[in-house]
């Protein structure tokens, strides 16, 4: 059986990860970097597109997963409550659950997205009505990944354990590979 830090070490490297992936496909989708990428990225067109159709699920599946509200499955909500049972201080538990509510009304419009196109294809909605009906924004998608690692970090530091960031390195990698495609054009 896993502890309660194995489970935060779990969560936080499911957060950082999501948050790369969402922070590639940002580059792929993103106004300020998609109108300089595109020429590389038609190139090598039927890699990219499902290089970009995978970052998105991806991100999807484990944000969505991260806060989730079923305590049978490892989320936030289930180490907040394990935390409680432990005695960790309230302030700490204040923090995290803070984060987890705010959180929790961001991961319902991208539950839409994951439910109608990724887990479970929904056969009424094209790809883009499920989109409108989600009404979400990259901007609320990085806000969510905010969120879990601050929930996640608030239990690690109580815990003795050490904070974790988020990495530009994925980023700037894939961005370098994107200007040597260009530069052979």
């Amino acid at each position: 059986m896993m502890t309660l830090e194995e489970k935060l070490d779990a969560l936080v490297q499911i957060v950082l990860r999501a948050r790369t992936f969402f922070d590639l496909w940002w580059i792929y989708e993103g106004a300020p970097t998609r109108s300089k990428y595109l020429p590389s990225m038609n190139r090598y067109s039927e890699f990219f597109r499902f290089d970009i159709h995978a970052q998105l699920i991806t991100y999807t599946m484990y944000f969505c997963q991260v806060f989730e509200n079923n305590q049978r499955n490892m989320n936030i909500k289930h180490v907040v409550n394990k935390a409680k049972n432990r005695g960790v201080s309230t302030g700490y538990i204040a923090a995290a659950e803070k984060a987890l509510k705010e959180g929790l009304a961001i991961r319902e419009k991208l539950a839409i997205v994951r439910n109608k196109l990724f887990a479970h294809r929904d056969a009424s909605l094209s790809y883009s009505e499920a989109f409108k009906k989600a009404d979400i924004t990259p901007d609320e998608i990085r806000r969510l990944s905010e969120l879990g690692l601050e929930a996640i970090n608030s239990l690690r530091t109580a815990l003795g354990q050490k904070k974790q960031g988020f990495s530009i390195l994925p980023g700037k990698d894939l961005e370098e590979l994107l200007e040597e495609i260009s530069s052979r054009s």
